[in-house]
């Protein structure tokens, strides 16, 4: 019933209370004879907390120069940092307003010239075919360009 459950639950608990204390225990024992053993030998855990900071040391040296073993990146941080100017293969606005100014809308790097053509390379239009949609009016062979015609009827 309701009593035998609870006396079950009680040995439980005092079971886990005494496997948690049984392991409080163990720990305390470990750190007090970690503590005599500092205490006992003071010169040793010095020179081990020494040796752990230069190597601490070391190795953020050897990062920030670039000569970590791991290397990251493809050239050191110093390196980088040595150039005069970090902006220098970079496109800036004010180089592409001079050269949108200058005519170069594409952006490309060469301005775009155009050349007259000498006139015996220019090619010339075929007059045997008519145009599409035009009529010669006038009867001079240009049946684009017609010739005003004077209706003096008016």
């Amino acid at each position: 019933t309701v009593l035998e459950s609870t006396d079950d639950l009680k040995d439980k608990i005092g079971d886990i209370a005494k496997d948690i204390g049984s392991k409080v225990k163990d720990k305390a024992e470990d750190f007090v004879d970690k503590a005599k053993e500092v205490i006992s030998n003071p010169q040793e855990t010095l020179e081990s907390v020494t040796e752990k900071a230069k190597e601490i040391d070391q190795k953020l040296k050897d990062a920030v120069s670039g000569n970590a073993a791991d290397k990251f990146a493809d050239t050191p941080v110093t390196d980088r940092l040595e150039k005069t100017n970090l902006m220098e293969d970079t496109d800036d606005f004010f180089s592409k307003a001079e050269r949108y100014a200058e005519g170069n809308y594409s952006m490309e790097e060469e301005k775009l010239t155009l050349k007259k053509l000498p006139k015996d390379q220019i090619p010339k239009a075929d007059s045997s075919t008519p145009v599409p949609g035009f009529e010669d009016m006038d009867g001079d062979g240009d049946e684009i360009v017609d010739d005003a015609i004077i209706d003096d009827d008016e």
